[in-house]
């Protein structure tokens, strides 16, 4: 196999390295265990070109990557000699040759996949609540062209600029079926208090950050009592105090949420994610979705080597189906409950709520 990777692109060399790692962590636990060949390139449209040709050179049996927007656009017009899985989606429209295949986490696929599950007929109307970020307007616009081309109506599109009372305004005199949220984790906290009590609220996985695990103080020593007015309390020996347990942060703010995000953070302790290493010390969220994407990465292309163009894979980025061009993948759906995100029913819809 081969395996491009920006590894020498400013500002991508980390998510490059991360990606890599998630990918031999696949490796080292198959079977068969096939050779890598890692080509590091500078990010750039040419630089990915000439390591497409090195990888064709190297008569390898299948092409991973390159990773970068850029980059994909740049290979996706070559011709496919051998079976190729690009790690991204270029901007726009595309039509994939046969052979060539796209796995990808961007924010746009997810907030689709997000309008695809709350849509119902019986609730048709969304409000749209984003930041002023680059990813939070992309997975907006996503949003509101999936929520349309299905026949919903977008009512209200609110950027927040901090005036939280405009923000309380707009989604309460719209009053519309869902409100999706395009927010991180930190302006998701701060928002979502305003957006009502009983709103179906809706993101994608840019609102998760996984939790820290804080560790309680531990309790007050009992206070002593003097025998006597006047005397000294005995000198009793302390009794030893067990170290508490460290807890999963909360956050309260969130209650009610609902997002998508993939297995490999929501569901560390399934089976078919316990298989592979985790990375010490511990990513974050960012950084541990390219590794996720490394693994699944590996184990797709292991079934290209093997001249397969149509599977299913239960993946740890979610649920893949391989089929030529585009590779559908389906994230589990969560929700904030008592601070903490819990796996919600995948038959519940996320607009199905009583009185709505």
């Amino acid at each position: 196999m081969a395996l491009i990777l920006p590894a020498k692109a400013e500002g991508f060399a980390r998510a490059a390295e991360v990606t890599r790692k998630g990918f031999m962590a696949a490796r080292d636990v198959s079977d068969d265990k096939p050779a890598v060949q890692v080509i590091e390139t500078d990010g750039s449209a040419a630089g990915a070109l000439a390591a497409y040709q090195e990888a064709l050179a190297k008569n390898v049996a299948v092409i991973v990557g390159p990773l970068t927007k850029t980059e994909v656009a740049a290979v996706i017009k070559e011709p496919v000699l051998v079976p190729t899985l690009l790690l991204n989606t270029p901007d726009g429209a595309v039509s994939a040759p046969r052979g060539l295949y796209m796995l990808s986490l961007s924010t746009e696929l997810e907030a689709q996949a997000v309008a695809d599950a709350a849509y119902r007929p019986d609730a048709t109307t969304a409000v749209v609540v984003a930041t002023a970020s680059p990813i939070s307007r992309r997975a907006s616009t996503a949003f509101q062209e999936a929520w349309t081309r299905q026949g919903g109506v977008i009512k209200e599109v609110i950027e927040f600029t901090g005036n939280l009372a405009r923000v309380k305004r707009g989604v309460d005199a719209a009053r519309a079926n869902v409100v999706f949220l395009a927010a991180d984790p930190e302006r998701a906290r701060v928002l979502r208090p305003f957006l009502g009590r009983n709103t179906v609220i809706i993101s994608t996985s840019q609102v998760y950050a996984i939790p820290r695990m804080e560790v309680p103080p531990p309790p007050a020593a009992p206070a002593t009592r003097p025998d006597a007015p006047g005397t000294a309390a005995p000198a009793v020996p302390a009794a030893p105090v067990e170290p508490a347990a460290p807890e999963l942060q909360k956050v309260p703010d969130l209650n009610g949420l609902r997002f998508v995000d993939m297995p490999w953070l929501l569901q560390p302790d399934h089976a078919a994610t316990m298989v592979y290493a985790r990375p010490e010390p511990a990513l974050p969220a960012d950084l541990a979705r390219l590794y996720a994407l490394g693994i699944d990465a590996f184990r797709v292309a292991q079934q290209l080597s093997r001249q397969r163009g149509s599977f299913e894979i239960d993946g740890v980025t979610g649920k893949l189906a391989v089929n030529g061009g585009l590779i559908e993948r389906t994230p589990v759906q969560a929700e904030y409950r008592d601070g903490v995100a819990v796996l919600r029913d995948p038959a519940s819809a996320f607009a199905a709520q009583a009185g709505r």
